[in-house]
């Protein structure tokens, strides 16, 4: 009875006000990106390290392996009969003072007691304490050549060509571009695929930041600024004369807000184009939850804008229904790139990890086999170079290759007759500062 009293002589609010808490505690969000290491294609008795970002010190989250129950390409969250989920759980280590937690899947181990599935496609999710949201991005254990992107490529209307592992794999190209200066040139190529002359500067384009065509001659730029006659934004270039020698100045279709920079602009037709935003330089850790943003420009103006958890470093390909786009990004300083699938109608990005072939089938040559593919060299000082590859994923010759200096982003014409990148602009075509 003395417990009664207690209990009827307070306040009925009083009783409840741990639970009216407890319900009005909001979500706290997924974290703000996940990487893996390798991030695409492991080997069952290999281990792949985990790296989390946009935490509290001290936090841990859930960490689970997860499967497509219904052959949709997305896996679910719960499992059903024949079909469990999640595969594997574990709560994570805390995260440092940066807010960042980086763990260690050693599969050797996993696999003595969790009856993870090999060749099938698996998603590793990240989930906060108290949140529904969650980070995911797709890895399988020995998956064979694109078994992990097959409906992307079906999607895109691509074939799987046997890629070069080595390409674009490992880079320094996140802190070794920064500070570097870009125009735009254009590479004449043979039906063989062999250039008859040195690629062509094309005027007014320093400092660019992206280029794709926008037709048989129409080009698309994206300018950092810094000119005395040019702004920063998306600008569209069109041929001189009927003959197509020549350039038009630039004009300008969006300009960029103060501190930031567009880059990686793509066409996606009926006067519609894609392009990313951020601050210049490469990505750093512990950096925005959403460090780039992707905006699609239509007839009537900004049709929608799509937050992005890696900065872009160039859009590869849309698909033919123009509903998703190809990104691919650099990662976090000198990382693993990252491929995403962008969705332009539910907004959604899918992290795809980095599988080569997906790259070369990208950047195919339209019309033939052969793909023209930008990558770090490892030996002496070549830095970036543009490659030819055939479909079995041999290297063919190199089509851009200048010492110290970088070439990247190339970008087929619609005839696969000529080929726009990004060239370092040499120091005595520097603007002053």
């Amino acid at each position: 009875m003395a417990v009664a009293k207690s209990i009827a002589g307070r306040p009925w609010w009083l009783l409840l006000t741990p639970w009216l808490l407890a319900q009005a505690a909001p979500d706290p969000g997924p974290p703000a990106r996940i990487s893996l290491d390798p991030n695409a294609r492991i080997s069952a008795r290999g281990k792949m390290r985990v790296y989390l970002e946009g935490l509290n010190r001290g936090e841990r989250v859930q960490l689970a392996v997860h499967k497509d129950c219904d052959g949709d390409g997305h896996a679910e969250t719960e499992g059903r009969e024949g079909c469990p989920n999640p595969l594997y759980q574990r709560e994570s280590t805390a995260a440092d003072h940066r807010g960042t937690l980086e763990e260690a899947f050693d599969f050797s181990e996993i696999l003595g007691h969790a009856p993870l599935p090999l060749q099938e496609n698996l998603w590793l999710r990240a989930t906060r304490k108290g949140s529904a949201r969650f980070v995911e991005s797709r890895f399988t254990l020995e998956g064979g050549e694109c078994s992990l992107v097959r409906e992307v490529l079906s999607l895109l209307g691509l074939p799987c060509p046997a890629a070069p592992d080595q390409v674009l794999r490992r880079h320094r190209g996140g802190t070794d571009l920064a500070g570097l200066r870009f125009e735009v040139q254009v590479l004449s190529l043979s039906e063989s695929g062999e250039a008859g002359a040195p690629p062509q500067a094309v005027p007014a384009t320093a400092g660019a930041t992206g280029v794709a065509w926008a037709g048989s001659r129409e080009l698309l730029v994206t300018l950092a600024g810094g000119e005395a006659t040019q702004l920063a934004g998306l600008y569209r270039l069109s041929p001189a004369a009927a003959s197509g020698s020549g350039w038009q100045a630039p004009r300008q279709l969006w300009p960029a807000p103060a501190g930031l920079v567009a880059v990686a602009p793509l066409l996606l037709g009926e006067g519609r184009f894609a392009f990313g935003l951020q601050a210049p330089g490469p990505q750093l850790p512990a950096e925005l939850a959403a460090p780039s943003r992707l905006k699609v420009l239509g007839p009537g103006g900004e049709e929608r804008e799509i937050p992005l958890p890696f900065k872009l470093h160039q859009l590869l390909a849309a698909d033919p229904a123009r509903k998703h786009l190809l990104a691919l990004s650099l990662g976090i300083e000198d990382a693993q790139p990252t491929l995403l699938w962008v969705s332009l109608e539910t907004g959604q990005v899918e992290n795809l990890g980095f599988e080569p072939a997906l790259y070369q089938a990208a950047l195919t040559r339209p019309g033939h086999r052969e793909a023209a593919l930008a990558w770090e060299s490892n030996y002496g000082a070549e830095g970036w170079l543009i490659s030819l590859f055939g479909p079995e994923g041999k290297l063919l010759r190199n089509l851009v290759e200048r010492p110290n200096r970088q070439d990247l982003a190339p970008a087929w014409s619609p005839e696969g007759a000529e080929l726009a990148f990004l060239a370092e602009t040499p120091p005595e075509k520097a603007p002053p500062p």
